[in-house]
């Protein structure tokens, strides 16, 4: 189990690391200047500071995402257990990385959208995750009454 969780928080290292900085690039292209980092973050710390900052707190986010998906392996915890925590991993790696590298230069209504938008997320998989389980475990008992039933008609022959 350990092993899983350690190479699931490596590879949502390296996976965060690769789309964070991915996105920056692209989203500035729509600033009409082609930039890896914002220049806030480059006048604070530089260029490479900023590459490697943006680099270290994307990756956070990952392992927060990818790595956090071990919370679902705990048995004795609830789905919504799970989730709410999951979710608490990835918005404080968010929030940290948000303000820290000037993703949203500070806006708080920009920030709130976006943490609403991913609560809204969360809901709507935990329903579905939610719906999944509860039609499993339906299919698990019927097999389970019918496996019963046979097993008392044997019983009779």
């Amino acid at each position: 189990m350990k092993k899983l969780i350690i190479k699931r928080m490596i590879i949502g290292f390296v996976v965060g690391a690769i789309v964070g900085n991915a996105v920056a690039m692209i989203s500035s292209l729509f600033f009409d200047e082609f930039a890896i980092i914002t220049g806030t973050l480059k006048n604070s710390v530089g260029l490479v500071g900023g590459i490697i900052l943006q680099s270290l707190l994307s990756g956070l986010i990952g392992m927060a995402g990818i790595g956090g998906m071990s919370l679902y392996d705990i048995e004795k915890w609830s789905l919504l257990s799970a989730t709410v925590s999951h979710f608490i991993c990835i918005m404080s790696s968010f929030t940290i990385a948000y303000f820290t590298l000037g993703w949203g230069n500070r806006n708080w209504v920009i920030y709130v959208i976006m943490f609403l938008s991913e609560a809204l997320i969360f809901l709507l998989i935990w329903i579905i995750m939610y719906n999944q389980w509860k039609k499993k475990i339906e299919e698990l008992n019927d097999d389970l009454i019918k496996y019963k039933e046979e097993k008392l008609n044997e019983e009779k022959d």
